[in-house]
């Protein structure tokens, strides 16, 4: 007759980081951890929780001789995505619980805030985190030869903005309602606090394209947007009236030109004779440098920029130049503060 359940399987693709996620991160204790060589050198390792000695669960990866290379593989695969059958752990006080897994690297609520998750990850103890960390440092530094310096003090939102702005969202102001810069709509879990920000950068969505639902993303602020993306930011002014509410909406909109020219380029250094090639056709022309060549490529400069201002002006925007020794980001955010820019 059957009496009891006492094992209970959980199929895992790194014995060693479960071993370490189930009794370092839930509290576990190992109760087998054996190689059988009878059976290929099969390791069988189980673990339970301190209170229930009569059951074990048999953290256990897919490999022969239980199962063929493809059902193998295919069972990887389905754990790497987190396909597999939930299963109830039982606690006195389930806020308490959380609180103190959390504390100890586990997102016990699924945070759709990646800035959350990754501060878990700062605190996650095992070793494929310690990997993650690893590699992300060796990321940073490459990043950082390749760009001549160090990277840009970028928040967790401004950064998955670089890499995605055509998900870049607006709160459209009911039950954590979003709109994408692409089009989409997608919504977010109103119990969230991102469904309260203004702005979002959105790293992962599902769903239809008519609506999805955000699963990954991070805050971003108005001031981020417009200082990473001045040049695809138009300003306008549009008046309608909206007859279900018997009222008139007005919104504003402007268009900035920025132009950004190297320092060699607003004052040359350069001097003496010179021989300018043609790369494409490579006609060569020689000339003499002098300070009346200079002082006239300099009105040149000028002028240019006036075309370019009242162009700017006939599009009932505004012109602006710096050039590319000055952190470009910096020096947008102090034209909004003092008004140079203004936000829509």
């Amino acid at each position: 007759m059957l009496e009891a359940i006492s094992h209970v399987g959980v199929w895992v693709r790194d014995q060693d980081e479960a071993k370490t996620f189930y009794t370092e991160t839930l509290g576990f204790e190992v109760r087998e951890d054996a190689t059988l060589a009878e059976f290929g050198d099969y390791r069988w390792l189980t673990v339970g929780p301190p209170g229930q000695p009569d059951v074990s669960v048999i953290l256990s990866r897919p490999t022969a001789p239980g199962l063929d290379p493809e059902t193998a593989e295919q069972l990887l695969a389905l754990v790497a995505k987190g396909a597999m059958g939930p299963g109830i752990i039982r606690t006195e006080d389930c806020r308490a619980t959380c609180q103190e897994l959390e504390s100890r690297g586990l997102d016990a609520l699924a945070q759709v805030d990646l800035g959350h998750r990754i501060e878990s990850l700062r605190s996650d103890r095992s070793r494929r985190a310690q990997d993650a960390r690893a590699m992300a440092r060796r990321w940073a530094d490459n990043a950082g030869k390749q760009r001549g310096g160090e990277p840009k003090d970028l928040s967790v939102g401004a950064l998955l903005a670089l890499a995605y702005p055509d998900r870049i969202a607006r709160n459209r102001g009911t039950d954590g309602a979003f709109l994408l810069a692409n089009g989409r709509g997608a919504n977010v879990d109103p119990t969230s606090a991102l469904s309260r920000e203004p702005f979002l950068a959105v790293a992962e969505i599902s769903g239809t394209a008519a609506q999805g639902r955000i699963v990954l993303a991070a805050p971003l602020t108005s001031g981020e947007i417009e200082a990473q993306f001045a040049d695809r930011i138009e300003s306008r002014d549009e008046l309608a009236f909206d007859s279900a509410r018997t009222s008139l909406r007005a919104r504003r909109q402007e268009p900035v030109l920025w132009q950004v020219l190297a320092p060699d380029e607003e004052e040359p250094p350069i001097s003496g004779d010179l021989k300018l090639v043609d790369v494409e056709s490579g006609r060569a022309r020689e000339l003499t440098i002098t300070p009346r060549l200079l002082g006239e490529y300099r009105r040149a400069l000028a002028e240019h920029r006036e075309t370019l201002a009242r162009a700017a002006r006939g599009a009932a925007g505004r012109f602006l130049h710096s050039n590319s020794a000055e952190d470009l980001e910096t020096t947008m955010l102090a034209g909004l503060r003092a008004g140079a820019i203004r936000r829509g």
